[in-house]
């Protein structure tokens, strides 16, 4: 066992590591899932309320847009004439009105601007800086009368292939026949058609063909991407973190307001209660690892004290063995000797003295182990024997006192005045068996010196009777006390030594003293000798 008790240790340590270590991927693994699928969910949610804030205020300005009359895009109008007639009747009698939007430009549009049939590009206010701009702007004119003809034409950027798709929104004819007069008025078609959007690089073009007697003017205006960014972002980042807006050239379900812009969530979103989720997550991989940690501990701490259990197995083993083969040896010696007649009859009295110290030896010895064996099963019990201090603990000392005096100890008993007197209800025999331990430790230790002396004093204490058993032997070694009470642990001392006994005695005598209701304990010890403390019920 001792041999295998590391490598069987060294195993369960792996295998509760591995264990814990695997548990605690796989509780990772298994959050990090979780939460990558909280997170695009929280990341739709917050982008469909983000969408409906964005769709509502796109709306809320385009919607005058949309409303805005077609004839509002011309310079001048004839504000008198039915609203179909309206658009630049130069032969009209009625008043000319200029059109709003040489005033009214809402800020959010770059500009506004016309194409006519015979493909002129003008503006409301003839406004040269955008007009100007349109023209300068490489394959924007061109993809303007191309978008005009067919608004499904591909956008051409210069530099840029292959040309960007768009919806197919339908195509206009331009095989009808139009009046080409310039002198006949100008009559619409009521109602006109709807605007469609495309991207030219950062720009958003709107565009919106109205259909006349004589041909089809399209009309429209220009929003800076940018611009629109300024717009609608702010309205959004308390949702979204760092949100964009991404031009789009095929339209899909997630645009905004059927237009070819997507919302961007930006970078990953925290989900708010990530905090505590990965709190409890810790929490539990803490309780992964805590609990089998705690399991490892108590199965290695139940291995250690069983090893322990079994080596003082073995050493109770093999001190009871030599402990009892010692005085059997001697005794089958010398009955064996006196039984062949091989002893003179002047050294027969000194074999007979030898057998019977040494069976009484024998005999205390089985009944200190009997005693225990009783004890751990929690079988024995004090009797109660009454009767006054002086004469218990004068029977107790008398019957300690010949194998003391016998080792060349003098032994003095100081019982106080009180204790005398009182009457004690105790087991004479237990208190037999503690003193007589104690009597036998200062015996094995204490032969060295030259006066060797034992003092038993016994005081009364408050509903205690307090023995103090005090010798003037070497004293317990400091780093010997912490096991002085434990039971088969012997000092050094007494093991290098070869001193008699199984380390029993103090165990066996703490014990005897807790089952009559006292206990025992070393009191103090030094170079002049030790002194054990033992109470019992007064």
């Amino acid at each position: 066992m001792k041999l295998r008790l590391p490598w069987i240790i060294a195993i369960i340590v792996t295998l509760v590591l591995g264990g814990m270590a695997w548990l605690a991927y796989e509780a990772k693994t298994l959050e990090k899932r979780f939460a990558s699928l909280d997170r695009k969910a929280q990341t739709e949610r917050l982008l469909q309320i983000s969408l409906e804030t964005v769709n509502t205020e796109l709306g809320r300005l385009l919607q005058p847009e949309i409303d805005r009359p077609f004839y509002e895009y011309h310079e001048t109008y004839a504000p008198g004439l039915p609203e179909e007639k309206r658009l630049n009747n130069t032969r009209t009698s009625h008043p000319l009105a200029p059109s709003p939007l040489q005033t009214q430009t809402p800020g959010w549009i770059k500009g506004y601007f016309m194409i006519t049939p015979d493909r002129k590009l003008n503006t409301p206010a003839q406004d040269k800086q955008i007009l100007s701009w349109i023209k300068e702007t490489p394959g924007l004119l061109s993809n303007m009368y191309n978008k005009a003809e067919n608004p499904s034409a591909p956008v051409v950027i210069p530099g840029e292939t292959p040309p960007r798709p768009t919806n197919s929104i339908g195509t206009i004819s331009i095989t009808e026949q139009f009046e080409t007069d310039p002198y006949i008025p100008v009559v619409a078609s009521l109602p006109h058609g709807s605007f469609f959007a495309w991207w030219y690089k950062n720009n958003l073009i709107f565009m919106r063909g109205i259909r006349t007697t004589h041909g089809y003017y399209t009309q429209g205006f220009i929003v800076e991407k940018q611009t629109l960014e300024k717009l609608l972002l702010p309205l959004v980042d308390k949702h979204l973190p760092k949100p964009a807006l991404n031009a789009e050239h095929t339209l899909g379900a997630g645009n905004i307001n059927r237009l070819p812009i997507t919302l961007a969530p930006g970078p990953e979103i925290i989900l708010p209660d990530m905090t505590a989720r990965t709190r409890a997550l810790n929490s539990a991989i803490l309780s992964i690892y805590l609990i089998p940690g705690i399991a490892a501990v108590l199965v290695i701490g139940l291995l250690i004290f069983y090893s322990r259990l079994v080596r003082r197995r073995d050493d109770f083993v093999s001190t009871i063995t030599h402990e009892l083969r010692t005085p059997l040896t001697s005794i089958t010696l010398y009955a064996e000797m006196l039984e062949h007649n091989m002893v003179p009859d002047s050294k027969k009295h000194e074999y007979y003295t030898s057998l019977y110290k040494e069976s009484t030896r024998l005999s205390r010895l089985v009944e200190n182990v009997l005693a225990f064996s009783k004890l751990t099963r929690g079988k024995l019990r004090g009797r109660q024997d009454c009767d006054t201090g002086e004469n218990i603990f004068n029977q107790v000392v008398d019957k300690i006192r010949p194998r003391l005096e016998e080792a060349g100890f003098t032994v003095s008993l100081a019982i106080a005045p009180q204790a005398r007197i009182l009457p004690i209800r105790t087991d004479i025999i237990s208190l037999e068996q503690i003193l007589g331990n104690l009597a036998d430790n200062a015996i094995k230790y204490g032969k060295g010196n030259e006066k060797p002396a034992i003092q038993i004093t016994v005081q009364l204490l408050p509903r205690r009777v307090l023995i103090r058993f005090r010798d003037n032997g070497p004293g317990i070694a400091f780093e010997t006390r912490r096991t002085l009470f434990t039971a088969f642990s012997r000092s050094a001392k007494a093991n290098a030594g070869k001193q008699p006994g199984i380390g029993l005695g103090l165990t066996l005598s703490r014990d005897i003293a807790k089952s009559i209701g006292g206990d025992l304990s070393l009191e103090s010890s030094s170079l002049t000798g030790a002194c054990f403390i033992l109470t019992i019920p007064a």
